[in-house]
Parts: structure tokens; C-alpha cells; sequence
């Protein structure tokens, strides 16, 4: 379709040069639950993306603490970070980003709101 893709995940393709570009749409599948500082991770795809652009992220939704030992997500030796809805609307609250979408059980997007200033620094 013409579409240039790179692909990154920490444990399963370590290859950083995704890093040179900015991108018009982030989609993460499976790979936030193997970030080891989450937040870190997020400012730089933000970072990453052009302005308007979206993030759209799929990782399994912690189901609570009363759930949590009964959870088969946390099994994973390589799912090492857990999330909530509530954990990407406060991600939204603290970078630039709008939360646009979620089913409130594994899949949400986000997009980089527009610069407000000419600085460009988050």
C-alpha cells in the first residue's frame, strides 16, 4: 500500500533506528507490557510523532488487585508493566496527548495534540 513500517520491541526486535523518524501513526501490539519506565517510553513516542499524530496502543488491561493473582496477562516473565485505561488518561493528563478512543479492556488510541507554543519540547 506504500506505507513505510518500522518495527521495535524491546525483547523481540531490540532494533532502535525507529528512533531517526517521526511518524504519522504509532501502533503498539503487544509491546508496553515489556516496557521497563513506561512513562520515559511515551515521551519519546510522542516525541516521535508529527503533531495530530496517533498512538494506538493494544496491551491487556489490568483487571485489579482483588483479580490479580488469578490473571493470566502477568504470567509472561516478559510482561513486566501493567496498565489501566485510568493509567493512560493520566499518560494524556501529563504529555501531549488526547485520549480519542478505548473498549476498556486492551485497546485505546491516543493523538499528539498540536503545539501550542513554537518551543517544540515536551
Amino acid at each position: 500500500e506504500g506505507f513505510t513500517v518500522r518495527l521495535y520491541d524491546p525483547y523481540f526486535f531490540p532494533d532502535k533506528t525507529y528512533t531517526e523518524y517521526n511518524y504519522d501513526v504509532i501502533a503498539s501490539t503487544e509491546v508496553f507490557e515489556h516496557l521497563q519506565n513506561p512513562y520515559n517510553s511515551m515521551r519519546k513516542l510522542v516525541q516521535l510523532l508529527v503533531p495530530d499524530g496517533i498512538l494506538a496502543v493494544m496491551t491487556h488491561f489490568h483487571p485489579g488487585p482483588e483479580s490479580f493473582s488469578d490473571w493470566w496477562y502477568h504470567r509472561d516473565p516478559t510482561h513486566i508493566t501493567f496498565y489501566s485505561e485510568k493509567t493512560f488518561r493520566w499518560a494524556a493528563d501529563h504529555l501531549p496527548l488526547r485520549l480519542l478512543a478505548s473498549d476498556g479492556i486492551k485497546t485505546l488510541t491516543l493523538q499528539r495534540d498540536t503545539p501550542r507554543s513554537s518551543s517544540g519540547t515536551l
